[in-house]
């Protein structure tokens, strides 16, 4: 897994166990640092991903999307290059926080498959029931799980 990869589960599994309470405890102090001074820069330099990164706990995390924009934000800006660097640090240097990291970032890879996989089956039952000679006209498909 890239080390980039894993500084996202990083921010997820901070998001994810500031809701217990514990956040220190299952995470160590220094990556519940990094990951909220990294949270607080994509805020500043790219909002959409931090937020969607915030809300893994209340809807699935476009886990590409995640991974692709936090490395953007890290090559256009210095600061947040630095962050991640630390961040990959510390994680490489503790075996067992990178096997739980690994983890969740495969819970959260899951999660968007099946997500993604029960969006498809419904647009293709939406879209069958369009097909020649439907009656049903829909012009617009949200879905929302």
């Amino acid at each position: 897994m890239e080390p980039i990869e894993l500084t996202v589960a990083a921010l997820a599994a901070l998001i994810i166990t500031k809701a217990t309470g514990k956040v220190g405890d299952k995470l160590g102090d220094k990556i519940v640092e990094q990951g909220g001074v990294l949270l607080e820069q994509l805020y500043h330099k790219s909002p959409q991903t931090a937020s969607a990164i915030e809300q893994v706990n209340e809807r699935p995390l476009d886990w590409g999307q995640a991974v692709i924009d936090v490395k953007a934000t890290a090559k256009t800006d210095p600061e947040v290059a630095q962050i991640v660097e630390d961040l990959e640090v510390t994680i490489s240097e503790d075996a067992d926080l990178r096997k739980r990291l690994e983890e969740i970032a495969a819970t959260i890879k899951s999660q968007q498959a099946s997500t993604q996989n029960y969006h498809n089956t419904i647009e293709k039952v939406v879209n069958l029931a369009q097909g020649e000679g439907a009656s049903i006209n829909i012009k617009e498909q949200n879905i929302t799980i």
